[in-house]
């Protein structure tokens, strides 16, 4: 099987199993308290959860760097475990609720563990909208048949304890390319900024809807928001696992907005009779697209920000973010004109936004375009010449990693390398020795041609002065020969410097 292949199948068995966990523990949890809570005040074991889990990604980023780090993973996911084998036999009383929040406090942890892990596979360029949308799939279905079908079955404690020891290994495997891969190209606040507005204006249009049929399956009784329509989720994910790595996850922004408008109809068809399992079809399909959406987005920026544990889960934070803020200004009891108006404002903002990041633009990088730099100074993708050992570019940085951070190894001191590092090599020159500007097609003036003429015969002629003179076998003569050696010679190093 082909490196891409392996990783797909990797990415995928990662994200389904924890996938599969979260949904299992979030679905147990919303039924904990029946036995003790009156039926007004259970909605409030929704809002606890979002709480706990926000936590749990809370302590995974604040302990990433701390020696606790190492044992951080393994207690959390045996804490997983453990909470939920007790939730499904201790669902209700207090015992329940007590597992429960020790449970999605672990989940946060084990969670923030697997979004980190997800970005670092962006960073390496790994295919992580195909195993995102793959192993949501997955999960989504493994969960019907085993919980929601027909109820909850035998066979659930076994696949939980399966996911749970499954997801322990792949965490454990780390990628070997990781430790060589270079910190990625520094993300500016404002774009960062723009993403999570966008994702909060994005999750804005599935808020109505959401707290709507809880609030209905709590107050109600008969309603099951855990039915058949669930499974409109894995369409949702099965398109953006075929859109996810397309040209960079260019594609990703505008096909999650085409998809999350179809919540719009939610406040309209809401309470409409025979519409309920459209209104729940719709309603999981835009879920679908707003999760891959913030997953992605957030992903490949995590690796150029100070701090990717935090920014990986980002979007997941402001999901729980916006569900406890809709909950709290009852977003669900506003009229269906309010509702609309709402997401029509939302839509506007986000079209805004995806204009100033560049997110509705699907042209194709230009043909002649110079592409970035790489750490030797050479465009990607151009050999130029081979950099000489002394010119700051790879074997600079092969140095360092022998030297303990020494740039160029001994013998070359760190500042000569930084005041003179290799530039991106165009055929001409760049920059003259006085630092008068020349970019690629500047035209040269003919004084400047001139003066460059001259200094590269002056030089040309110390270097065959200094080759044959010595061989007088005279003593002023070998001096002499010396000195305009070492003369041609600098001058050939200072001009193939400044090329």
């Amino acid at each position: 099987m082909p490196d891409r292949g392996k990783a797909t199948l990797y990415l995928t068995g990662l994200s389904a199993a924890f996938v599969f966990l979260q949904l299992c523990v979030l679905c147990m949890g919303n039924r904990t308290g029946e036995a003790v809570l009156p039926p007004e005040r259970l909605e409030l074991v929704y809002y606890a959860e979002q709480v706990a889990v926000l936590l749990g990604f809370a302590l995974h980023a604040a302990l990433r760097r701390r020696p606790v780090r190492r044992g951080l993973m393994p207690g959390a996911l045996a804490l997983l475990t453990a909470g939920a084998g007790l939730l499904l036999f201790a669902r209700n009383g207090v015992a329940g609720l007590a597992a429960l929040c020790l449970t999605l406090l672990s989940l946060g942890c084990v969670g923030g563990a697997w979004y980190l892990r997800m970005a670092q596979a962006a960073a390496l360029g790994l295919p992580v909208g195909r195993g995102m949308g793959l192993g949501y799939a997955a999960a989504v279905a493994l969960q019907y048949a085993l919980q929601l079908w027909r109820g909850q079955t035998a066979l659930l404690g076994p696949a939980l304890l399966a996911a749970a020891l499954g997801l322990f290994l792949l965490l454990r495997r780390d990628f070997p390319e990781a430790a060589a891969q270079p910190p990625g190209s520094p993300q500016p606040r404002r774009r960062l900024v723009r993403v999570c507005l966008i994702t909060a204006a994005l999750l804005l249009f599935t808020a109505f809807y959401n707290g709507y049929i809880h609030h209905l399956q709590i107050r109600s009784g008969d309603y099951n928001v855990y039915t058949w329509p669930r499974l409109m989720l894995i369409p949702g994910y099965l398109l953006f696992a075929a859109l996810g790595d397309r040209s960079g996850g260019r594609l990703v922004p505008l096909a999650a907005l085409c998809t999350v408008t179809a919540a719009l109809l939610n406040a309209v068809l809401a309470g409409q009779a025979g519409a309920d399992w459209l209104n729940m079809c719709l309603f999981y399909v835009a879920i679908s697209a707003s999760v891959s959406c913030y997953n992605l987005s957030f992903w490949r920026l995590a690796a150029g920000t100070k701090s990717p544990a935090r920014w990986a889960s980002m979007g997941r934070v402001l999901d729980s973010a916006m569900v406890l803020l809709c909950g709290a200004l009852r977003v669900s009891a506003l009229s269906a004109p309010a509702v609309l108006a709402l997401d029509l404002g939302g839509l506007a903002t986000v079209l805004v936004l995806m204009a100033m990041n560049g997110d509705l633009s699907l042209a194709p990088v230009p043909a002649g375009a110079v592409p970035a730099a790489d750490p030797g100074g050479r465009p990607a993708g151009d050999p130029g010449r081979p950099l000489r050992p002394d010119s700051g570019g790879d074997a600079a940085a092969a140095g360092a990693g022998e030297h303990g951070g020494q740039a160029g190894g001994p013998g070359r001191t760190p500042g000569r390398q930084r005041q003179h590092p290799a530039p991106p090599h165009h055929g001409h020159l760049q920059k003259n020795r006085r630092g008068d500007p020349g970019g690629p097609g500047a035209p040269v003036p003919r004084g400047k041609q001139r003066q460059m003429t001259l200094r590269q015969g002056a030089s040309s002629a110390a270097f065959v002065i200094g080759r044959f003179l010595p061989l007088t076998r005279t003593g002023f003569s070998a001096k002499l020969g010396s000195i305009s050696y070492g003369i041609g010679v600098a001058r050939s190093r200072k001009r193939r410097i400044h090329r």
